[in-house]
């Protein structure tokens, strides 16, 4: 009666190198591919609660994970491609949902997490510690639903490759504004248009390539 969740998830996964990252042939500035790479291996869990108010109105929920690696995939300057001993990625997402009504739903994610190399003791690159989204969807005109989301990503580190010998930078924290309306042609037919970085803001995911701005896409998705 109280509509309380106590969940809980124990895993173990592993993810296989690339072909790149087998078989890329180095350049003048040091080797690339590496053909001894391991596969990634890891095992994780997770543990949380959540709650519901007002006959599911309102949502709320808490998650702590934790994962551990073994043979985790990163890059070095002067080996390409390597296998790192140990890595540990924890922390917390909070989640919220709110619905005022049955065409209008509001949610908010907010990620708080700590990456490491275990072996080196340095944290992980391109892992933000901070990352929080939002996102209004609300129904119109029976078949017409759109969508406003915004994502924020904290600062990164990372290395700045195009010097000798690399040095770390950090990337600023950046955010975006996107949107997508959707129309529910059929059971199974549903054109829509989507438009992205609506802000044209200039951001950047890997130091020394560049982001795409503000973009228009269109299409048609089908269910089978």
């Amino acid at each position: 009666s109280s509509q309380t969740k106590i969940r809980a998830s124990l895993g173990s996964g592993f993810k296989s190198p690339s072909l790149y990252q087998l078989y890329a042939p180095g350049t003048v500035f040091g080797p690339i591919g590496n053909v001894n790479l391991r596969p990634e291996r890891s095992q994780g869990w997770d543990a949380g609660v959540e709650q519901s108010l007002f006959n599911g109105k309102i949502r709320a929920a808490v998650t702590y994970f934790h994962n551990d690696f073994e043979d985790l995939i990163d890059f070095s300057t002067s080996a390409g491609y390597i296998n790192i001993g140990k890595a540990e990625t924890k922390g917390v997402e909070v989640e919220f949902e709110m619905k005022p009504s049955a065409t209008l739903v509001l949610s908010l994610v907010y990620s708080r997490l700590e990456a490491r190399d275990k072996t080196h003791d340095t944290r992980l690159l391109r892992r933000p510690e901070n990352a929080l989204s939002a996102r209004l969807a609300f129904s119109f005109f029976l078949n017409w639903t759109a969508a406003v989301s915004f994502d924020h990503v904290g600062r990164r580190e990372d290395m700045n490759y195009s010097t000798w010998p690399a040095l770390s930078v950090t990337l600023p924290a950046y955010s975006l504004l996107s949107a997508v309306v959707s129309f529910e042609a059929g059971r199974n037919l549903q054109p829509f248009i989507r438009l992205d970085n609506i802000l044209n803001a200039r951001y950047v995911q890997v130091y020394g390539y560049g982001s795409p701005g503000f973009s228009i896409q269109g299409g048609v998705r089908l269910s089978l």
